[in-house]
């Protein structure tokens, strides 16, 4: 069976906790961008960019939710398609000690940010990561453009 992990720089990974840091109350998120290694063994999400978004880059941001305005999320599917980069899409709940995906996120992520990527960016591929208030606490999962089905991250490692 494949494994799949997400690789992070050390300087990426603190660019995206200390972006997380910065608010107690609401919902963050941000976006990775990563170049992708497959082969028979791994299917690897190899983070080269983090992108923060400005606070008027927000539609929503609440202690439950966020999302970003089109224009955000469009410039970073051209950067996908222009560069020939991968979206790694993250997210932090502030109120938990221990990231993992809601309710709210499982519908998001299954029924719209997946089918919606692989419909208006072919080929992109997208991994999701929740983190709490301990970011070695996190879940990861990804969106299969061949099963059309999420699937877990095994490993999120940063060097």
């Amino acid at each position: 069976m494949m494994r799949t992990e997400i690789t992070f720089l050390k300087r990426h990974w603190g660019e995206l906790t200390t972006y997380f840091s910065l608010e107690s109350e609401n919902e963050s998120g941000a976006v990775a961008l990563a170049k992708l290694v497959r082969n028979d063994q791994v299917l690897r999400f190899l983070v080269r960019d983090i992108v923060i978004p400005k606070e008027e880059e927000y539609l929503e941001k609440t202690p439950v939710s966020i999302s970003f305005t089109a224009d955000f999320m469009e410039r970073n599917f051209q950067r996908c398609e222009r560069e020939k980069m991968h979206l790694v899409n993250i997210h932090n709940h502030p109120f938990s000690k221990v990231g993992s995906f809601s309710p709210i996120d499982d519908t998001e992520d299954k029924k719209t940010k997946g089918p919606y990527v692989e419909k208006w960016v072919p080929g992109t591929e997208q991994a999701f990561m929740v983190m709490g208030n301990n970011p070695e606490k996190l879940d990861a999962r990804f969106w299969s453009l061949e099963s059309r089905r999420l699937s877990p991250i095994d490993l999120v490692k940063v060097m």
